[in-house]
């Protein structure tokens, strides 16, 4: 079922709930397909963690939480990098921000934005994930999408709550606002 859902796809996110273990042995079938597969690890000590093994296995995109890392991000990332097919890693980093690594380029920080300041952190991550993926497949640029992404989290932290309604026309107003 899941090769079936990757016609047309253009990205597949897998969640690193146990059920969709089983899905793992269809990676191939994306990545054969050209379509990426993200995962978020959530929280994470390092690059070895063996529950997010399969995952790491199968993903072109990962995130994950800077919160519980044994090493530096930078450090976490390169691992990632290095150990697995992931073209892409960017790590909350919560009120630092989040850092962004690809294979092409070193590690970047990008500093967290809080455009309406912090009432809530709850979701703050899933913003981030979910503001990346959105922004990146639009422009295929992971730098842009960080950007965005970043401003999107600090817009979530700036309302009780996960449900937040953020446009992209309001991402763009927030963005050429503070140049």
């Amino acid at each position: 079922m899941f090769g079936d859902l990757l016609s047309g796809a253009r990205l597949a996110v897998l969640t690193t709930a146990g059920f969709v273990r089983d899905l793992i042995p269809a990676a191939p079938a994306a990545r054969a397909a050209g379509v990426p597969i993200a995962v978020d690890l959530q929280t994470i000590e390092d690059a070895d963690d063996a529950y997010s093994q399969p995952w790491l296995a199968a993903a072109s995109v990962v995130f994950c939480s800077a919160e519980r890392l044994t090493a530096s991000p930078a450090d976490t990332a390169a691992a990632l990098l290095s150990r697995y097919p992931a073209r892409i890693v960017l790590i909350g980093m919560g009120g630092d921000g989040c850092l962004l690594a690809t294979r092409d380029r070193p590690p970047r920080h990008l500093p967290a934005r809080a455009p309406h300041g912090v009432l809530d952190t709850t979701g703050a991550g899933d913003a981030l994930c979910a503001g990346f993926l959105h922004y990146w497949l639009a422009s295929g640029d992971p730098d842009a999408a960080a950007r965005r992404a970043t401003v999107v989290a600090g817009c979530a932290v700036g309302s009780a709550g996960t449900d937040v309604h953020i446009s992209a026309g309001h991402i763009d107003d927030l963005l050429r606002a503070s140049g």
